[in-house]
């Protein structure tokens, strides 16, 4: 669900602005990373995101080099909280908080993590996103139209994990979550950090908590079972005795998972 234009998996020099979901991770040329590179890359054109969470986005921006550009976030209407950082290469996925807009020299690729906060009392209504880059001779624009959904979710733990390893699928941290609740896993504990990791991991606990409250209706086995059907599983026992799993959507089988928990709880 993303802008109407084509997100190559070889490269995104073609244009200046480019947004991937938080599942696609890129190298000093725009590529997707190896890890990364399995099935389509999903097309945000319309998400319907809930409230009380965040919703991650990663944008690649690739200015004129030796020349100045603007980079910018833009909402109509406004209602959502707005908070950009920029990935740290070669740090394995530190982040740092820029003030916006940016406005400086391009010198290479740079590569930028849109966290967009729903606020638990938001309205319900379509409010449009775009990311902006000014390259000197004109505007380039990546829209997208942002759908505030009814359900209200729960305050996730905050608690910090060890997270998986850097070279594991941007996925992972994600995978981690799930499986603590559907498989009864315990992770070891860690200090939270400000990382990619962190976040997708911060992201996936805001869908754990949906799911313990969807338990409630559903029953927790029911539950399970439509979750790892969603993840494109069998059943939890197979699902769980799998340390990894491969999907025709590559790392972007999780937002199916998001998908459905978002559907079921703004009912």
């Amino acid at each position: 669900m993303l802008v109407p234009f084509t997100l190559c998996l070889a490269a995104v020099q073609a244009q200046s602005i480019q947004v991937l979901s938080e599942f696609r991770r890129v190298d000093a040329k725009g590529a997707i990373v190896k890890a990364d590179e399995g099935g389509k890359p999903r097309e945000i054109l319309s998400p319907g995101l809930m409230r009380n969470t965040f919703y991650s986005l990663r944008v690649v921006v690739d200015p004129p080099k030796g020349k100045w550009f603007q980079f910018e976030i833009a909402q109509n209407p406004e209602g959502l909280g707005v908070t950009v950082y920029k990935e740290l290469p070669g740090t394995q996925g530190r982040l740092e908080k820029v003030a916006m807009p940016v406005h400086k020299i391009g010198e290479r690729l740079e590569v930028y993590w849109l966290d967009l906060w729903i606020p638990p009392r938001a309205p319900v209504r379509r409010i449009r996103i775009e990311a902006q880059l000014h390259d000197g001779e004109g505007w380039r624009i990546a829209p997208m139209e942002v759908r505030v959904l009814k359900g209200i979710a729960p305050q996730p733990k905050r608690a910090g994990a060890q997270l998986p390893a850097w070279a594991d699928s941007a996925d992972a941290p994600a995978r981690q979550a799930m499986r603590e609740f559907v498989c009864d896993e315990v992770p070891k504990p860690a200090l939270p950090g400000l990382t990619v990791s962190a976040l997708v991991r911060r992201n996936a606990m805001q869908d754990v908590a949906i799911a313990r409250a969807l338990q409630l209706q559903w029953g927790r086995t029911k539950l399970q079972e439509a979750m790892v059907k969603a993840a494109g599983g069998e059943d939890p026992g197979a699902w769980c005795g799998a340390r990894r799993h491969e999907s025709a959507d590559g790392p972007e089988w999780y937002l199916r998972v998001r998908d459905f928990l978002y559907r079921e709880a703004s009912r």
